[in-house]
């Protein structure tokens, strides 16, 4: 028989003994989170400082990056609508060899290779392409940034139609069938049934994208542009500052203005985290 005082001693010890590892853990990520996380984005808050900041707001390229940044934006209701019509097709005709065949070849571009991707558009936007003439497609004021959009759209729509396809698989059928027995037809099911359903589906779509097109970056270009035409805000952050350690190939590196512009992509960040949490409680 078991000596009821060394039992007790035993399990004090092993709960001492799990709370103490319970302690490591936690400040080993403490440790982690301040270092790498609030570290550096306080020291980018000191590089930045209040002189920077109206240096920035007063600079022609960040409004430019800017402005670039937000008519780049526009390719997101376009992406999410045609990945939604992807994904109908996709789920209307799963059980048939066609919709196999579409589904590959939605998502193959997405689980691609940037550079792969960049370097497929780059041949594809070469001049001649299409039969069209002389047409420098990533140089022309007038095409670089819609082409820079198709190339986005053509890349990240197989993985939204991959989310809204996972949306509408978890429809149970017997709404749909309902809507059928009151006499709903197709279209109407769709817009009174499961787009109501796929709502928080819906806005993860869209505010992942409008993230990426936020935070999207022309690195495979030639120069900056037509006058840093296709320059994002990430873009022109890049070229302030330093890439990896390696100095961007720019007039002049400057750490503090990069730092200063990494407050707007950071806002995004935390605008796209909130919605993301608040999304979770759906």
């Amino acid at each position: 028989m078991v000596d009821p005082v060394v039992a007790m001693r035993a399990a004090g010890a092993a709960g001492d003994l799990a709370a103490a590892l319970g302690g490591a853990y936690v400040t080993a990520a403490v440790l982690h989170l301040t270092v790498f996380t609030i570290g550096p984005a306080l020291y980018a808050i000191y590089l930045a400082t209040t002189a920077n900041l109206p240096a920035l707001a007063r600079d022609s390229v960040t409004w430019n990056a800017l402005r670039n940044t937000a008519l780049y934006a526009l390719y997101v209701p376009v992406s999410v609508a045609l990945a939604l019509l992807a994904a109908l097709a996709v789920f209307r005709y799963r059980q048939h060899w066609g919709g196999r065949l579409l589904s590959t070849a939605f998502v193959l571009p997405y689980v691609a290779s940037a550079v792969v991707i960049a370097l497929v558009w780059q041949a594809i936007y070469r001049w001649g392409s299409f039969g069209l003439g002389r047409v420098d497609w990533l140089n022309n004021p007038r095409t670089a940034l819609p082409a820079l959009m198709l190339t986005s759209v053509w890349a990240h729509m197989g993985g939204q139609m991959v989310v809204f396809l996972a949306g509408l698989q978890a429809i149970p059928p017997a709404y749909l069938d309902a809507a059928r027995v009151d006499g709903a037809g197709a279209w109407r099911g769709f817009w009174r049934v499961t787009l109501p359903l796929l709502r928080p589906v819906t806005w993860f779509v869209v505010l992942t994208c409008a993230h990426a097109g936020w935070s999207v970056a022309v690195a495979r270009h030639r120069g900056h542009g037509p006058s840093h035409l296709s320059d994002g805000i990430w873009t022109a952050d890049i070229r302030a500052g330093e890439c990896g350690g390696r100095r961007v190939r720019c007039h002049a590196p400057d750490p503090e203005m990069a730092a200063a512009g990494d407050s707007a992509p950071a806002g995004s960040q935390c605008v796209r985290c909130y919605w993301e949490c608040s999304l979770s409680a759906w």
